[in-house]
Order: C-alpha cells, then sequence, then structure tokens
C-alpha cells in the first residue's frame, strides 16, 4: 500500500481515484491549499496525481504544485492528470518542466489504465527514470491503447456475428456446421491472442528505462499489430 496524494476539483474523477486505487492510501485536495497542508503533513507521500488545471482557480496551481512537489519534496512520483491532450511541445515541455512519470488524458484513461500507469511509478524512484523515457514510454501506452480498443470493437462484432452464425448452424450436420464452428472458434482465438499480446506490451511498456526499452517496446507492437491484422485478414476470407 503506498500513501498517494490526489489533487482534483471535479468529485466524479476523485471517486475514480479512490475506486481505481482502492489498495493505496489515497488523499484528496481540491484546492492549492488543501493540498499544500496535506503534503506538509508529518508523513510523506510516495506518489501524487496532480490535474494541471483546477477548475475555476488559477489555470497555474496545477503547475505551481508540480514546481512545488519537484523542489521540496523530490522523492515524491508525479503524475499529471489533464482533460485536454497536450499538443505539440507542450506534452515535451510538461515531462521536462515537473519531470512527471506519466500523464493520465481524462477521457482515454480507464481503471486498468489508470492503475497500471501508477502500478508503474511506484516500481521505481522518483527521478529514476530520465523524462524523455516517461514520455516516449507514455505516448507508446496511449498508442497501444488506442490500437486495442479499436481492434476489439472488430473482433467483438465479427465474433458476435460468427455467434449467431454457430448456432444456427448447430440446427444442421455437415460442412456448413462445421466451417461455421470454425470460424467461432477462429475468432475467439484472436480476442484472447490480442488480450495477451496487450498484457505482454503493457509489461514491456512498464518495465522501460532506456530508449532502447521504448523502441523494443515499440517494434514489438508494430509486429504484434501485423498479426493480429493478418488473423483477421484470414479469417474474412
Amino acid at each position: 500500500m503506498a500513501r498517494i496524494i490526489h489533487v482534483e476539483d471535479q468529485s466524479e474523477w476523485i471517486d475514480v481515484v479512490r475506486r481505481a486505487l482502492a489498495d493505496h492510501d489515497v488523499d484528496s485536495a481540491r484546492t492549492w491549499d488543501q493540498a499544500l497542508a496535506l503534503l506538509r503533513g508529518p508523513d510523506a507521500y510516495e506518489l501524487a496525481l496532480i490535474d494541471l488545471n483546477l477548475g475555476n482557480q488559477d489555470e497555474r496551481a496545477g503547475g505551481e504544485i508540480l514546481d512545488l512537489l519537484r523542489v521540496d519534496f523530490p522523492r515524491t512520483r508525479r503524475v499529471v492528470i489533464t482533460a485536454v491532450p497536450p499538443a505539440g511541445d507542450l506534452r515535451s515541455r510538461i515531462y521536462d518542466r515537473y519531470g512527471v512519470e506519466d500523464i493520465i488524458i481524462k477521457d482515454k484513461t480507464t481503471l486498468p489504465d489508470l492503475q497500471l500507469v501508477v502500478r508503474r511509478a511506484l516500481k521505481r524512484e522518483a527521478n529514476q527514470v530520465s523524462s524523455r523515457v516517461n514520455e516516449l514510454a507514455s505516448a507508446l501506452r496511449e498508442r497501444c491503447r488506442d490500437w486495442r480498443l479499436s481492434v476489439q470493437d472488430e473482433i467483438q462484432a465479427s465474433l458476435i456475428e460468427a455467434e449467431s452464425n454457430a448456432m444456427h448452424a448447430g440446427r444442421r450436420t455437415g460442412q456448413a456446421a462445421e466451417e461455421a464452428r470454425t470460424m467461432l472458434d477462429g475468432w475467439r482465438s484472436v480476442r484472447d491472442h490480442l488480450a495477451g499480446q496487450c498484457s505482454q506490451l503493457d509489461s514491456l511498456i512498464a518495465a522501460a528505462k532506456t530508449i532502447d526499452d521504448v523502441t523494443e517496446a515499440s517494434d514489438q507492437l508494430d509486429r504484434a499489430m501485423r498479426r493480429i491484422t493478418d488473423e483477421m485478414d484470414r479469417l474474412r476470407q
């Protein structure tokens, strides 16, 4: 169990984080003053989840807390939460300035995604991995997630169709019934293969400590994408 401070003014996201990190000791702060009071308490935090823009407050508040953490609490790992994906050079500047472990985009993050980011951050000392590696690993994790979600939708649609065909074919015997069962088994296999590949990729990305590690994970993602695409194409022929 880790001590985590979550600075966030949206009740919905306070609840999301508490559910996702129920195994940890999570303190929530809605304002700069509340965050400062918690940080200056008797016990240090191992991880800080900071909303970059705190609602009606000065939009710099999240950044100021991150600055404070980096200077006064350097052992606390830092993760940014934001509703707006940083565009262009802003993403790199966030990693460089604040030394964050990762960036979480609210509307693109599931509970397992959040849990994965937290596990990755807690497995290492603060500032152990360069900002550039963390930036590349985060971008690769998002690319893997987007691909997984897209392919899952395609597989699920084909699986529903295959299940329907197999159910109707099950009332008959012969080649048509056998082909329907084979097709269903094929789509189930692709679904399971995707889950296995994504699990391996998540582990690789989470363990990345160097540029070479990120490059290896990226290459494996490319290979996984080709394999899954080939399997799906064979089933559709």
